[in-house]
């Protein structure tokens, strides 16, 4: 059982005024950090676009980052995005994220750390 796992937006690049490490928020809610068993899985929000909207929108852990700005101007960006849980190794992946010419968001894992 891995416990205490957190999955964090540790850099973005290029980085916004206000980017500090921000905890991602569960799909669907939940607690966060939160305990997985093996080979189980929790999805976690990472980016939006929402339609229309002028930015990207970063879907971090309100309830830990409540007042913290989450908007970043729509260009190509590089997420390093950590997952973490007590007593084990952590592990990382770099997300790039970028606007499709249809106009929508489009995002794939460059590598892994």
């Amino acid at each position: 059982m891995a416990r205490q796992v957190e999955v964090t937006l540790t850099q973005c690049r290029p980085a916004p005024a206000w980017f500090e490490a921000v905890r991602l928020q569960r799909m669907h809610g939940g607690p966060h950090p939160f305990d997985l068993p093996p080979h189980g899985e929790v999805y976690i929000d990472l980016i939006a676009l929402p339609h229309g909207h002028p930015e990207f929108v970063v879907v971090h852990d309100s309830a830990k980052h409540g007042g913290l700005p989450n908007g970043i101007p729509v260009q190509s960006l590089e997420l390093i995005v950590q997952a973490t849980a007590s007593g084990l190794r952590s592990a990382s992946c770099a997300v790039q994220v970028t606007r499709d010419a249809g106009g929508d968001l489009a995002v794939s894992v460059k590598s892994r750390e």
